[in-house]
């Protein structure tokens, strides 16, 4: 298809889709011990625990899908957290890994490379193809994240 085509193509795609279809509330729960919790927590001089409550308090906003498949971009990380991307990207990052990146909070949907500060992991499954939706979450929908670290 000539780069013409494509661009027909997508002009006529319904666009509107979102604005008719209802945000949802999704509630992830995350075990926080991720690889980089506690160099997230020095070099924003808090504690784990504070780094934890902080990024479960906000409810986040499903901004778009990408990267990956199903790959959540989340808006709403307090800004206490942000902090810039690993200079070096991790080779492989485990499926279900719950991390941040400059202003941003994501959840890996599979095992991939990525450069995001690991906090911790969640066992939801975020792409499943079986499922007439797919994809757990949806653009516009809203995730709050949920500590079941004891």
């Amino acid at each position: 298809m000539s780069s013409a085509a494509l661009i027909e193509a997508i002009s006529k795609l319904p666009l509107d889709i979102v604005a008719h279809r209802a945000a949802k509330e999704i509630t992830i729960d995350v075990i926080y011990n991720g690889d980089d919790l506690d160099n997230v927590a020095a070099a924003v001089s808090m504690s784990r625990e504070e780094v934890i409550a902080r990024h479960c308090a906000p409810l986040y906003t499903v901004v778009c899908l990408g990267f990956s498949r199903a790959f959540p971009y989340l808006s709403g990380l307090d800004q206490r957290l942000w902090l810039p991307r690993h200079d070096t990207p991790r080779v492989r990052v485990p499926v279900g890994s719950v991390a941040i990146a400059v202003d941003q909070a994501g959840i890996y949907p599979q095992a991939s490379p990525g450069g995001w500060h690991l906090l911790g992991h969640t066992n939801a499954v975020l792409f499943d193809g079986s499922r007439e939706q797919p994809s757990l979450v949806q653009p516009g929908d809203h995730v709050r994240f949920v500590s079941l670290n004891a």
